[in-house]
């Protein structure tokens, strides 16, 4: 199927999108969802790859081209929640691959993913408030990744900031020269694990910041007993999967 907003292609057990338009709006969104019900119908797909193009990977939401009806409501947002819930959720590794200009909801698409790899020119801003709107549940995300206080300096400035210091603060994981090759050390380093396992560790570490010690407690251990029947009892197959993710790392 060809869309109008984005391209998709699967290659192996690696499917792409490729953002084609700067901003979200109704179009682009009907076409991602079409995407992602490809994707989740895909047992084979291990791997779930966002970008941009020509400098952009995305500005956020065309707020003027949002909407069905005349004027942008609430459940016109909450259809842009639903599908970054969607991408979080995805059974497969997903990685923003960033290089260029990445602002307001461009920023909560990224962090849907499980891994962000910026080029070391790309440079993120929080331009919802500037448009009158207030930022997306990703004010969440990042409070965890970088501190209150920085949240708070960053959605009400506005001030645009580099890759650097995006990695600095958490918000991505590699600020590289060549987001591609980081790309492919990634997939490589993410292809010796278990899908099943790193969909327990995704939704492990989401339930620590949402819950008390005593219920993550009794979650822990049923989502590690859950991966020793996955690993059939073999500690040998995970000392020797983290003796090569620690080569991986050191090379990004």
């Amino acid at each position: 199927m060809t869309y109008e907003k984005l391209q998709f292609k699967k290659t192996g057990v690696i499917a792409e999108i490729n953002l084609g338009a700067t901003y979200f709006d109704k179009l682009m969104m009907s076409e991602m969802n079409d995407v992602l019900d490809k994707v989740c119908d895909d047992s084979d797909i291990k791997f779930f790859i966002v970008s941009g193009h020509d400098g952009v990977f995305n500005k956020g939401i065309d707020f003027y081209n949002f909407s069905d009806s005349e004027m942008i409501d609430v459940a016109d947002f909450n259809r842009w929640e639903k599908l970054t819930h969607r991408i979080q959720n995805i059974n497969a590794v997903t990685i923003a691959l960033i290089d260029g200009v990445c602002d307001g909801a461009g920023i909560q698409l990224a962090l849907s993913c499980d891994l962000r790899i910026a080029s070391q020119s790309s440079v993120f801003s929080h331009n919802e408030i500037k448009s009158g709107f207030l930022p997306g549940s990703y004010v969440m995300q990042l409070g965890k990744y970088c501190g209150i206080g920085r949240v708070h300096e960053l959605l009400q400035s506005g001030c645009a900031y580099t890759a650097e210091q995006a990695k600095e603060m958490g918000i991505i994981n590699d600020c590289v020269a060549d987001p591609s090759l980081a790309l492919e050390l990634r997939i490589k380093q993410y292809s010796k694990s278990s899908i099943k396992l790193h969909n327990l560790t995704r939704r492990l570490v989401r339930e620590a910041f949402e819950m008390s010690y005593n219920d993550f407690l009794g979650c822990c251990q049923a989502a590690q007993h859950q991966a020793i029947i996955n690993n059939q009892g073999d500690p040998q197959k995970t000392a020797n999967l983290e003796h090569e993710n620690r080569g991986v790392i050191s090379a990004l």
